[in-house]
């Protein structure tokens, strides 16, 4: 664990080391280096927010599950793969 964290530092490391490169200030630096993260881990957030969207789309389906087989643990598991196999 510890070398995955000295990896993702190092790697962040040597992008603020470039922004300050190109600025040759610190506040601009950290302001560059902000606008390039949230620019890079834009499609990912997309993708979150897409998946949390159909997964309150998909809660009416889910409650019913659970009032209809209510106790039987077995049956709602099922409906709910089966549901989650439709909406991909």
């Amino acid at each position: 664990m510890q070398t995955v964290i000295n990896w993702i530092g190092t790697g962040l490391g040597v992008v603020m080391d470039f922004c300050y490169s190109i600025c040759g200030n610190y506040g601009l630096a950290i302001i560059l280096f902000t606008l390039l993260s949230k620019i890079i881990l834009l499609p990912l957030s997309i993708w979150v927010h897409y998946n949390g969207l159909k997964m309150v789309r998909m809660m009416p389906k889910i409650n019913w599950l659970h009032v209809n087989h209510y106790g039987d643990r077995d049956a709602i598991s099922e409906g709910q793969a089966k549901l989650y196999k439709e909406e991909k």
